[in-house]
Order: C-alpha cells, then sequence, then structure tokens
C-alpha cells in the first residue's frame, strides 16, 4: 500500500477540518476561545520570538514562532471541561470552525517569514488563497463570526415577541 506525500495543502486541507469539527463537537464557547487563543498566539510569536530565539538554540525562528503561536491554542483552547454548555447552532458552529481553522492557517503562515512562506506556497492553491498579504480581513472576520450566534438569538427573540 503506497500512502501518498504529505504535502502543504494537505496540512492546511486537514487543519481546516479539524477547525469545523472542533466547532461542531465543541460548540461555540470553545471556538469563541480558540479565536481569542490564535489572537494571543499572534502577540506572542511577534513579540517573544526574538526574546527567546537566543536562548533556545536547538530550534530555529520558525519553529519558535509556531510553537509560540500554538501555546496558547494548547494551553487555553483544547483544555475544557466536559460539562455539557449549549453548543447552538450546528450550521453557525461549522462555519465558525472552519473560519477558525483558516485563521490558524492564516495567522501561522502571517508568523513565518516571506521566504518560508514562498517556499511552501510552490503549487499549493490554499497557501496561495490564504497566505496573500490581505490576511487582516480574518483578523476583522473572525471577531464578527463569534458574535454572530449573538445576532441571530437576539433577532429570533424579538421576532419570537413580536410574531
Amino acid at each position: 500500500m503506497h500512502l501518498p506525500a504529505i504535502n502543504t495543502d494537505t496540512i492546511i486541507a486537514a487543519t481546516l477540518a479539524a477547525g469545523a469539527v472542533y466547532g461542531l463537537v465543541g460548540g461555540m464557547v470553545r471556538v469563541r476561545s480558540l479565536i481569542l487563543s490564535i489572537y494571543v498566539g499572534i502577540v506572542l510569536s511577534q513579540t517573544l520570538s526574538a526574546i527567546v530565539a537566543p536562548s533556545v538554540k536547538a530550534l530555529n525562528t520558525d519553529q519558535i514562532n509556531l510553537i509560540l503561536l500554538g501555546l496558547p491554542i494548547l494551553l487555553f483552547a483544547l483544555p475544557r471541561s466536559r460539562a455539557h454548555a449549549q453548543k447552538g447552532n450546528m450550521l453557525i458552529n461549522l462555519i465558525t470552525g472552519l473560519l477558525g481553522g483558516a485563521f490558524l492557517v492564516v495567522a501561522a503562515l502571517h508568523v513565518l517569514p516571506p521566504s518560508t512562506v514562498t517556499q511552501a506556497s510552490n503549487g499549493s492553491l490554499f497557501v496561495t488563497i490564504l497566505g496573500s498579504n490581505d490576511y487582516l480581513w480574518f483578523v476583522v472576520l473572525m471577531p464578527l463570526a463569534a458574535l454572530l450566534p449573538y445576532f441571530l438569538q437576539a433577532h429570533r427573540g424579538r421576532r419570537s415577541r413580536h410574531g
């Protein structure tokens, strides 16, 4: 049996799928924690990588950036209690989780140097789409996506009181 080579598109597609499944299984509260953890990871990787790099000789700067990006996700977004909180609309959770996965990919591409991103984008459709310098639209879109269920719930509540 021959396994296909793992390329950049496969890793990105797996991250997007994991985000969508995380949204479905975890619900909106966990997706919101994921989104906030990614924001914290971006700040950590941009501010602390230059400080940490001289102390950690075994890792290069790219690896340190990715570790600092992933550390808040591992600490805050993934380990949660198994309490049954209200999960909300499955379709919205799926879409928001998918966007959360895409935001993680965009953040990872942003913290890496441009030469590494260029090297990874050889023939990669996902890196071409998500790796453009216009990543700021994700920074604006993610809080709006996290608040979408509240807007829909408030609209539904007003409709039921008046109708």
